[in-house]
């Protein structure tokens, strides 16, 4: 009986079968690790996940509520060029941002639903890119306690307006007007600006 060329011994078909197994050991490791990157880049947060930074978020029709009793509950900076917040809404009958201030002491004060400050800029700018919106919609209504409306403008300083302004209530100027002309509305002005929808007090 001949023997054949070159016999492998025991230890090396062991040795032999322990690399081939490290290799697919290895081999199978690269490709999970593959696959978690890619399904980590394609991945986002759902509903009821954690907030994933960097990722686009989706909470379907549910609302994300933080609540806090500090100073600020959320606070957002950007040290980029960029905006520091970014809001959009589809919908031309909802605001991108709507914020209240809920005072249930009924208290008088000077808080306010939104507090801007500019700093070597513009605290607010506002822009309406529609021919019959306005760029700033500010209604004083009154509630459950008042008898009268509340004011909807209170501006302390200059104001300079480079556009027209719909005043439907008293106009109470303590300081003085400069304006090239006065005119009355006419009946088309009247009608539109009594058929506008009032917002909400939500």
């Amino acid at each position: 009986m001949m023997e054949p060329e070159n016999p492998a011994t025991a230890d090396e078909t062991s040795s032999r079968r322990r690399l081939l197994r490290g290799a697919g050991v290895l081999a199978g490791g690269a490709v999970a690790a593959v696959a978690g990157v890619a399904a980590a880049s394609s991945a986002q947060a759902a509903p009821g996940d954690p907030v994933r930074l960097g990722r686009l978020n989706g909470s379907g029709t549910a609302a994300t509520t933080v609540r806090g009793s500090g100073a600020g509950v959320l606070a957002v900076q950007n040290r980029g060029a960029g905006d520091g917040v970014v809001a959009t809404a589809d919908d031309s009958m909802k605001a991108a941002v709507r914020a209240t201030n809920r005072n249930t002491g009924n208290s008088m004060g000077i808080g306010g639903a939104v507090v801007a400050t500019g700093e070597e800029c513009a605290a607010v700018v506002a822009i309406a890119h529609a021919g019959h919106d306005y760029a700033i919609y500010a209604y004083g209504y009154a509630d459950q306690t008042e008898q009268e409306r509340g004011n909807a403008i209170h501006a302390v300083g200059t104001v300079y307006l480079t556009g027209p302004v719909y005043i439907e209530g008293d106009l109470i100027v303590n300081g003085t007007i400069y304006c090239d002309n006065v005119k009355p509305l006419s009946d088309r002005q009247r009608a539109e600006l009594h058929a506008r929808t009032r917002p909400s007090a939500d």
